[in-house]
């Protein structure tokens, strides 16, 4: 799988990284709670996107063509 996200706290980026599936959820584990910052996987034309709205919430968009 691959994985993008944006950290808003310290504008560290990452686009498209192939990772494994424990990589992947250290990455989310460690992103910030600031407004700006989201997550997601790509598979086989598949998006998965977590984008963080508050304290405990988050946005999810799927896209599955």
């Amino acid at each position: 799988m691959k994985i993008f996200l944006y950290d808003s706290e310290t504008d560290y980026k990452v686009d498209n990284y192939e990772v494994d599936l424990e990589e992947a959820l250290d990455e989310f584990y460690a992103l910030s709670d600031e407004d700006g910052s989201f997550f997601g996987v790509t598979d086989n034309n598949t998006i998965l996107q977590f984008a963080w709205e508050g304290d405990d919430k988050w946005l999810v968009d799927i896209y599955y063509p």
